[in-house]
């Protein structure tokens, strides 16, 4: 049985992006840190869900 992600918390970096995925009941299904490719190819699996993202001052290069 797959966990339901409802949520996925994104900090927006230059290189690394940490996430952190919560499930319907607000429970933290994981908090790691992601490269951008990993991160693209997370997005792309991920079934709909909320995206919330913060971005520091670097994360437009």
């Amino acid at each position: 049985m797959t966990t339901m992600i409802s949520m996925l918390a994104i900090d927006l970096a230059k290189g690394s992006f940490q996430v952190c995925a919560v499930g319907p009941e607000g429970t933290v299904l994981y908090n790691r840190s992601l490269s951008r490719t990993r991160l693209a190819t997370l997005l792309a699996e991920q079934p709909a869900c909320i995206v919330a993202m913060e971005a520091c001052a670097t994360s437009h290069h």
